[in-house]
């Protein structure tokens, strides 16, 4: 019993003397210095409570040990060691204590006793300093033990400073939002003035932002890499961005002459004829984007899928929701937001004018659709629901089946469904009433992503029997289904476009690209509709335009500059 309550006292004094004092420093440094409001966790701070406990009644417990007894010069040389203060000595025994392992030392019983007879010592203290004793008495180095549990404090520090300042209070990010508000500083601001309207279709947004519209074009991804323009009967295409490596392109928002839109790890924005091209935000995953008036809001993966806000300039970004967020969308004026508050689940709606909130329903709900007075979402198990707003009812199941993605229209609703265990893409589409009825068969496909609404029309992407990558479009008074257009590989083009002003077919002068692969190619007529591009009077130019790009990949055409010159088609695209 005594030894249990010996150790019980051990826990305890490791958890107050240690932790705590630690948690009460980081709580006065941010209160009083920082004025940054902390929240602790009581059940994380009895946890690590417990854990320190454990760790102290290990390394510290009260042990006995014997000896055999070599001669006194031996325990006199291990007593003169630095390591050691002596606090009491009779003629048989000795009490010392140790100098090194701070700061335990400090808040322990730290005294180690040692008492002699002629054939051997018994020694007895906390089991750490023991160890270290009869090392020191048998002329065992005790150093390197002696500098690791020092090291092993430190460590020990350290990750508690890390669990509740770093991870538990969001140091990491805070660091995060100091470079960014610096990377910021020299990015250009602009201004769009647009009032509060959306930067995209709220469905559209649920399905990956795949696409965009304005009175005069039609924005949208291709092969997930590429940003393409069309006019408003899908003609006339023009890449703004085509790559064919890198990152994904999705997200997209469009207000005035600006498309927003993310890319990996960054927000970026470009104007519409595919100029100034940027990144105003690179500090993580954003999920969800919307862009309202002159803000645009996300969902912060990389931090704790809290909801944030940050102008059209990547300036004043702030957290404006501490919640775990699954879902945001907006409607009129109300940031709508689905979340997960200990183990309950909320639709909750917020007045972005003045922070109200108010609770919705009280559901697992993502990829929600306010639609007349309903809200549409995906729940529990995948399945498709609708519920009247601000009623507490159950929701009305529409599809019992796991819906992998889904777009309501005037029409109906179409949606596909899981393909196997993968939940994105989806297979097959079908089409029901706003009810959940009527339920029909649209298309019978694979790997079908990105629903996206454009006038009358859905857009969707999936591959075709052969594997191709292809983009839809179904009529959704007619359910007819339209290929888009005939993917073009870049591998395949002899026509890259530069801020949509310049094209240049080089098709007639392949025999001078030989040894150049696609990339190399690729960067070879960049550079050179870069150099049109920048040039006013690039046609009395255009002989050092070709020379100087040609012998940067290590091409001399000087003896063939007329033949390439009347073989190549440059194109100036002009755009109102």
């Amino acid at each position: 019993m005594n030894k249990f309550k010996d150790n019980l006292l051990l826990a305890i004094k490791g958890a107050l003397f240690i932790y705590m004092p630690l948690v009460l420093v980081l709580f006065i440094f941010y209160n009083a210095i920082l004025k940054t409001e902390i929240e602790f966790s009581l059940s994380k701070i009895l946890f690590y409570s417990f854990i320190i406990g454990i760790g102290t009644i290990s390394n510290y417990a009260h042990i006995k040990t014997e000896e055999k007894f070599l001669d006194i010069s031996s325990l006199k040389n291990a007593i003169k060691n630095k390591s050691w203060e002596t606090i009491e000595q009779k003629e048989n025994s000795l009490i010392v204590k140790p100098k090194f392992d701070f700061p335990f030392r400090l808040v322990i019983d730290n005294k180690v006793e040692i008492k002699t007879s002629s054939d051997k010592i018994i020694v007895e203290g906390p089991s750490y300093y023991v160890k270290n004793m009869i090392r020191d008495i048998n002329k065992r180095p005790s150093f390197w033990s002696k500098m690791s549990s020092n090291i092993v404090a430190a460590i020990i520090i350290l990750g508690l400073v890390y669990i509740l300042t770093i991870d538990g209070l969001g140091i990491d990010w805070k660091l995060k939002i100091s470079r960014h508000n610096s990377f910021v500083e020299n990015i250009e601001q602009i201004y769009i003035n647009f009032g509060d309207k959306l930067g995209t279709n709220t469905q559209n947004a649920n399905n990956y932002g795949m696409g965009v519209e304005n009175e005069d074009y039609i924005f949208y991804v291709e092969d997930n890499l590429s940003l393409v323009r069309v006019d408003k009967n899908f003609q006339d295409k023009t890449y703004l961005i085509q790559e064919s490596g890198g990152s994904n392109i999705s997200r997209l928002n469009l207000l005035g002459k600006w498309i927003f839109y993310t890319r990996g790890q960054t927000i970026n924005r470009i104007m519409l004829d595919g100029t100034q091209n940027e990144a105003i935000y690179e500090s993580g995953y954003s999920l969800n984007m919307h862009l309202k008036g002159d803000w645009l809001y996300f969902i912060n993966f990389s931090d704790g899928s809290n909801i944030y806000k940050m102008d059209i300039n990547g300036r004043g970004l702030e957290k404006i929701l501490d919640v775990d967020a699954l879902d945001i969308t907006f409607d009129d004026n109300y940031l709508i937001f689905s979340h997960k508050d200990e183990e309950e689940y909320y639709v909750e709606k917020m007045d972005i004018l003045n922070s109200q909130r108010r609770v919705e329903l009280k559901v697992l709900a993502n990829t929600i659709v306010k639609w007349d007075e309903y809200y549409y979402f995906t729940g529990e198990n995948y399945r498709l629901f609708k519920s009247k707003a601000g009623i507490e009812a159950e929701p009305q199941l529409l599809v019992d089946e796991e819906v992998s993605s889904y777009i309501i229209t005037e029409t109906g609703i179409f949606y596909s469904i899981f393909s196997g265990d993968v939940s994105y893409p989806g297979q097959k589409i079908f089409k029901i009433d706003l009810e959940g009825k009527n339920k029909a068969l649209i298309l019978d496909k694979t790997e079908i992503e990105g629903f996206t609404r454009i006038g009358d029309y859905v857009l969707f992407y999936f591959f075709d029997d052969d594997h191709v990558y292809k983009i839809n479009k179904i009529n959704i008074f007619t359910n007819i289904i339209e290929e888009l257009s005939d993917h073009t590989n870049i591998e395949e083009s002899h026509t890259p476009v530069i801020n949509n002003r310049i094209s240049i077919d080089y098709s007639g002068i392949e025999e001078f690209l030989i040894g150049l692969n696609q990339e190399q190619t690729t960067s070879l007529f960049n550079d050179i509709a870069n150099g049109i591009y920048g040039d006013e009077n690039y046609e009395d130019n255009l002989d050092s335009i070709l020379l100087n790009s040609f012998m940067k990949k290590g091409i001399d055409i000087s003896n063939n500059i007329d033949d390439v010159k009347s073989r190549l088609i440059i194109t100036e695209k002009n755009m109102e």
